[in-house]
C-alpha cells in the first residue's frame, strides 16, 4: 500500500511540474501575442499618413512591443528548461518565481507611480488580470515545487545515511565473524 502511495505523489508532483511548464509556455505565447499587436498598431500608424500616432507614442509602443518579446522569450526558455530538468533542478523554478514576482510588481508599479518614460498607465484588460493571475499561479506552483525538492533531496540524504549505517553494519557483523571464525581455528 505504501509504494502506491509514493508513486501517486510522484506522479501528483510531476504533473505539477508539466502543468507549471504549460502556464509558463502560455504566458510567454501571450506576450507574443500582445507583442504582434503593438506590431500591428504601428505598422498601422506608420502607413496612415494624417499622423495617427505621434513619434514620442511610436516609440513608447515600439519599446513596449520589445519588451513583451523579451519576456515572451524568457517564459518559453524556462518553460522549456523545466520540461527538460522536471525534478533534477532549482533553477527553473526559482528564475520563475522571481521573473513572475517581478513583472507582478512593475505592473502594480505602472499603474500607481509615475514612472520615467512610461508614465501611469491606466489601461487594466483581460489579458493583463490574466497573465497575472498565471504569473501567480507560476510563483505559487514554483515554490510548492522548491519545497518538494528540499523534502525529496533531504529524504535522499536520510536514506543514504541509513544504508550506509546498515552497510557498516553488515561490515562490522562481517570482521567480527572473521574473527570468530579464524580464533576456533586456532
Amino acid at each position: 500500500m505504501r509504494e502506491t502511495t509514493t508513486i501517486l505523489t510522484a506522479h501528483s508532483k510531476t504533473t505539477i511540474v508539466y502543468i507549471t511548464a504549460a502556464l509558463m509556455l502560455l504566458t510567454g505565447a501571450i506576450y507574443f501575442y500582445v507583442a504582434s499587436e503593438d506590431y500591428a498598431d504601428i505598422s498601422q500608424s506608420a502607413h496612415l499618413s494624417t499622423g495617427a500616432k505621434s513619434a514620442p507614442d511610436i516609440m513608447a509602443t515600439t519599446n513596449e512591443m520589445i519588451f513583451f518579446i523579451i519576456i515572451g522569450l524568457g517564459y518559453i526558455a524556462v518553460g522549456i528548461y523545466t520540461l527538460e530538468n522536471t525534478y533534477r533542478n532549482k533553477i527553473p523554478y526559482i528564475m520563475a518565481i522571481v521573473g513572475s514576482l517581478a513583472l507582478i510588481l512593475f505592473y502594480i508599479l505602472t499603474r500607481t507611480i509615475n514612472i520615467p518614460s512610461i508614465g501611469i498607465q491606466d489601461d487594466v484588460g483581460v489579458t493583463d488580470v490574466l497573465t497575472k493571475v498565471m504569473q501567480a499561479a507560476i510563483v505559487a506552483l514554483s515554490v510548492y515545487i522548491l519545497v518538494s525538492l528540499t523534502k525529496r533531496k533531504k529524504a535522499l540524504v536520510q536514506i543514504s545515511e541509513y544504508d550506509e549505517r546498515q552497510s557498516q553494519a553488515v561490515d562490522k557483523n562481517q570482521k567480527r565473524n572473521k574473527e570468530s571464525d579464524f580464533s576456533s581455528y586456532k
